[in-house]
């Protein structure tokens, strides 16, 4: 039996919007902020695929807060490292200010290497940065919201 039609939507500001495809039909979307990622949200959206039968897993991630403009609090980024197993390269950084700052990216790509998922697009693009293009409740305050989508054909 064919899958049928269906498509799925992530909104994020700076939070990092991940979608999830198998060649089996099955899709997921992830909205990936730091506590989701502590919380464990990745593995437990490739579980839930894999329970349904995908066997290959592929993603796309989209834009989201850069490093550079993610001050972080030192107690929180230590939970998010404890998370991980202790100071991955790259999920601890330094914001422009020089403060500590996580990298959300990188905390995104270890989460996803680390359950095999192949990353097949990374928009690399900061949401603060990118006033012209992106909203962001960190960096002006705004309650906008951009949106990931992802469908399958029937």
């Amino acid at each position: 039996m064919a899958a049928s039609p269906a498509s799925l939507a992530v909104m994020v500001a700076d939070c990092t919007p991940v979608l999830l495809a198998s060649p089996e039909g099955i899709i997921a979307s992830v909205h990936c902020g730091w506590r989701g990622l502590v919380a464990g949200v990745i593995p437990a959206a490739v579980e839930v695929m894999r329970a349904q039968g995908a066997r290959r897993i592929q993603s796309a991630v989209g834009p989201c807060i850069g490093s550079e403009c993610y001050e972080f609090g030192e107690e929180d980024l230590e939970r998010v490292e404890a998370a991980f197993g202790g100071n991955r390269p790259g999920v601890r950084a330094a914001a422009a200010s020089g403060k500590p700052a996580l990298d959300l990216r990188r905390a995104v790509g270890h989460l996803l290497a680390a359950e095999g998922v192949e990353t097949v697009y990374r928009d690399g693009r900061c949401t603060a940065c990118e006033a012209s293009r992106y909203y962001s409740a960190r960096a002006r305050g705004e309650a906008e919201r951009q949106a990931g989508l992802i469908w399958r054909k029937g």
